[in-house]
């Protein structure tokens, strides 16, 4: 089954909880093929991590571009 691994970093002072990161897949037209969502339980001050999504089967067409990106509630980071 199809899998894209990428790593996330977080460039702030603060404590990111619950990051939610989609990733879209693009043909070579601009259409999208397929996303998925992966999970995060917090992201620390300047960390990076490595996040991993998957597809249960496989992708119809070629991928020629992607879009990660990453979700979190603004209100909820915690200055350390």
């Amino acid at each position: 089954s199809p899998r894209l691994s990428a790593t996330i970093k977080n460039n702030s002072l603060f404590t990111i909880p619950n990051v939610s990161v989609v990733v879209i897949l693009y043909d070579n037209s601009g259409n999208a093929l397929s996303a998925s969502r992966t999970y995060l339980s917090r992201l620390a001050p300047l960390e990076n991590a490595d996040i991993n999504f998957t597809w249960p089967e496989p992708l119809t067409g070629a991928v020629v571009a992607k879009e990660i990106i990453p979700m979190y509630d603004i209100f909820s980071v915690q200055l350390n």
